[in-house]
């Protein structure tokens, strides 16, 4: 990794440091957060923006996975991070089959415990069902609401290749890929992901297969989490106005007796110094000469 490359996850890291404890978490259902919508409008619609942008977004999804590394080598731990972009080939259907998930895992845990490698394809396959398949579902309304885009293109499309083993990572590197897979019963015989002794196997239908988008959140439910928000936010602003004020009423308490001190002390001075008297001054008299001129009659 070059120095540049350094220099720019530095800039981001900057950026990023302290997001996930700033409370500005929440944000209409209808949009993307305010964040989105500034990236994307502070840049011009042109090809190399949007190649801009791709490549801005890529770089913050490789300084994740570092610091997921950089947690998991200093710590002893075990991270795991999926995500997914939203986005799809133009006329793709919305269906699990069609997406894929992005996922750091440490190569080392994965290597040495092949047992759980069925039991992760599950977590990911679940998680492609339900979160994935939500954002995607969604993506489209945020992206006409917020960018004003009309998702209208067709394509030829494909479904995803069955992935019966666990994927690999790209060379040298904690991220894997995994594809998405149709929706089916984790019991099923014909599923990848089915395994008798998989914590995740059920005899009750995926998550996908029972999923129903009219019974998601409302926006009134979103509304009431912002509210809960601003309210916290708002009493952590009263909690950290009064320790000022406090330190206000505390240093304007030693002023004034600093003041008093000074005035004292200043008072106490005066009384012990020697007053002095102005002596009389001698007023000589002077007999007034007679001016020959003038006639005094």
């Amino acid at each position: 990794m070059d120095n540049r490359s350094r220099f720019d996850a530095s800039d981001l890291a900057w950026f990023a440091a302290g997001m996930h404890k700033d409370g500005n978490h929440y944000h209409s259902p209808q949009c993307f957060h305010p964040l989105a919508e500034t990236l994307q409008k502070e840049t011009k619609e042109t090809p190399q923006s949007r190649t801009e942008r791709k490549e801005l977004l890529q770089r913050v999804q490789e300084l994740t996975f570092d610091m997921a590394t950089l947690w998991d080598r200093a710590s002893g731990g075990t991270t795991m991070v999926l995500h997914c972009t939203g986005t799809t080939v133009p006329g793709a259907p919305l269906q699990p089959e069609y997406l894929k998930a992005h996922v750091y895992l440490p190569p080392a845990f994965v290597t040495q415990n092949q047992q759980l490698h069925e039991p992760i394809m599950n977590l990911v396959q679940q998680f492609t069902e339900t979160i994935g398949l939500k954002t995607t579902i969604d993506w489209p309304t945020r992206a006409h609401k917020s960018f004003g885009y009309n998702l209208t293109q067709t394509g030829v499309v494909h479904a995803n290749s069955s992935m019966d083993l666990f994927p690999t990572p790209e060379a040298n590197t904690s991220y894997y890929v995994f594809l998405g897979q149709p929706a089916s019963p984790f019991s099923s015989d014909a599923s990848p992901f089915s395994s008798d002794a998989s914590p995740f196997s059920s005899d009750a239908a995926s998550p996908a297969s029972s999923y129903d988008i009219r019974n998601e959140l409302g926006p009134e439910t979103y509304e009431i989490l912002n509210l809960r928000e601003i309210i916290r936010i708002l009493r952590a602003e009263k909690s950290s106005l009064a320790e000022e004020l406090d330190i206000v009423r505390s240093t304007v308490s030693h002023l004034e007796h600093q003041m008093l001190y000074y005035s004292s002390a200043a008072a106490s001075s005066m009384d012990k110094t020697p007053s002095r008297r102005l002596k009389p001054t001698a007023v000589s008299h002077l007999t007034p000469t007679r001016d020959p001129t003038r006639d005094y009659r």
